[in-house]
């Protein structure tokens, strides 16, 4: 890991796209398409102020940059990117939009928690040796066992398969979790490191973890329940009717639940 650009993610949105990075340095940019500069929004995290860590689970660097560029994008267009900082530069990341009416195929996972699940390392390797194409990857939950832990969040975040596409994550309830006591409820009252790594679209009811992207002719929606054993109350209620009126845009529909147990589809 080049701790000058790490943890890279690309979040789509309505004609945009959000790219993040982590940085040990604030003086970090982009360039987009080998022409366009952009110089990052950035705010300083600092690890040590996460509740419910352990120094031995927590993240490497206590003190980080975390990086935001959003990019205005237009339909059937392709974009390649690649981030500087003190003469280094980083591998370079590529992404597409598509118009509606053309055909495209994603990575759908669920209940990565690449700690303990070796299927899913060995799934993951497959993927980056004989399916790498793909529009993006969609994630529906738990990406990480405990959300508290960089080494999890690093095989992830840092493997090609997820950072050279859009990665379109919903929060599970692992993302909600601090250090690992096997205690069967989330130990945070919000996913602290997840916000901090995934810049999404700010479109719904709950800032970055509830949202929705269109890709082509499909919408998807992602909620957050706040917690998956109880799918009810005031902010599921705020999500659902939220939910209802997005049926009503005459899109396909992927619909993300919370837990990571249901993805359903249908179309208008």
């Amino acid at each position: 890991m080049n701790n000058l650009f790490y943890h890279i993610t690309i979040s789509l949105d309505e004609n945009l796209a959000h790219i993040r990075w982590h940085s040990s340095s604030p003086d970090s940019f982009l360039i987009l398409n080998n022409d366009v500069v952009y110089y990052p929004t950035i705010h300083q995290f600092d690890t040590k102020d996460i509740p419910q860590t352990k120094k031995a689970t927590s993240f490497f660097e206590v003190t980080r940059y975390v990086c935001d560029v959003t990019i205005e994008t237009t339909k059937d267009a392709s974009y390649s990117f690649i981030i500087k900082c003190n003469n280094e530069v980083s591998n370079s990341y590529s992404f597409n939009t598509l118009g509606k009416n053309k055909p495209f195929n994603f990575y759908a996972l669920t209940d990565l928690q690449p700690k303990y699940n070796e299927n899913i390392k060995k799934l993951i390797n497959l993927l980056n040796e004989k399916y790498q194409t793909k529009s993006f990857v969609l994630c529906s939950g738990d990406i990480t066992d405990c959300a508290a832990s960089e080494e999890e969040w690093s095989f992830v975040l840092d493997n090609e398969l997820f950072c050279d596409a859009p990665f379109m994550s919903a929060v599970g309830d692992h993302e909600y979790w601090g250090d690992d006591t096997g205690h069967p409820y989330p130990m945070y009252d919000k996913p602290y490191t997840y916000n901090e790594i995934f810049n999404n679209a700010k479109n719904g009811v709950i800032n970055n973890t509830n949202y929705y992207f269109t890709y082509g002719n499909s919408l998807f929606v992602f909620l957050d329940t706040a917690d998956s054993n109880h799918a009810s109350g005031k902010e599921f209620d705020e999500q659902a009717k939220w939910f209802k009126d997005k049926k009503d845009c005459g899109f396909g529909i992927g619909f993300l639940l919370y837990d990571g147990k249901d993805i359903l589809t249908e179309r208008k």
